[in-house]
């Protein structure tokens, strides 16, 4: 992500003498398995009085089909996932944490997904079961307790059957507001079947999506309207 990365200085800065090192707990992971994906990283910690914490970690290969049934309450997702993230905070307190990361989804089948099956069902779209999204990244910021895509283009999600952009935040507990465009040329292969999605694609109106992950709420916002929301999340 266009964020400078954070460097290990920021926490042993904190730690000038050996004396000073006696509560600080480190830890390297070599390899772990997750969901039959891969994880590596590592984690250094005080346990003493300061009870900071900082880490780097990096996931390769998740299985979708298994992360989600944790994920997700309802619906199913299949795909493989990746992502790498920086963080540092206290360990007594995880909205203290502050870090950035990028992930990745490669053929993703979402169309199952709670947030998907409003969206389809806003557009009044039949959704397509062999859809799959076959690039899917996000780039984010996470602090106060939220992971922060912060601009137009940290989520992109690209398929044969749309495309689709934008940003938003999400909270450690789930809880969305995410704005997604529809941009005309993400539909090359589907007609327009209702007035409403006519509407979407010559007028520019964005996707706002709102509530929990499992029950999500569905709107349409004017894009004229978008670049102030971003501009006042900076």
């Amino acid at each position: 992500p266009k964020v400078p990365p954070l460097k290990k200085d920021s926490f042993l800065k904190r730690y000038p003498n050996d004396k000073a090192c006696r509560d600080s707990f480190q830890v390297w992971l070599e390899t772990a398995n997750a969901y039959q994906g891969r994880v590596r990283g590592f984690l250094a910690v005080d346990i003493g009085k300061k009870k900071d914490l900082m880490g780097e970690v990096y996931i390769k290969d998740v299985d979708l089909k298994e992360a989600s049934k944790d994920i997700f309450r309802n619906g199913e997702a299949t795909g493989q996932a990746a992502a790498t993230a920086f963080f540092e905070g206290k360990m007594t307190d995880l909205k203290t944490l502050k870090g950035h990361g990028q992930a990745f989804l490669r053929e993703a089948n979402l169309v199952k997904l709670p947030l998907f099956v409003s969206m389809f069902n806003l557009l009044k779209l039949q959704p397509v079961e062999a859809s799959y999204f076959h690039k899917v990244s996000v780039d984010f910021i996470f602090d106060n307790g939220r992971f922060r895509a912060p601009n137009g283009d940290s989520i992109v999600m690209e398929s044969e059957l749309m495309t689709l952009r934008g940003g938003g935040t999400v909270d450690f507990d789930l809880n969305l507001d995410l704005y997604l465009s529809l941009p005309s040329f993400g539909l090359p292969n589907i007609p327009v079947v209702s007035d409403l999605l006519r509407g979407l694609i010559d007028n520019l109106v964005v996707f706002h999506i709102t509530g929990s992950v499992d029950d999500p709420s569905v709107g349409v916002v004017p894009i004229r309207n978008i670049i102030s929301i971003f501009k006042s999340g900076d």
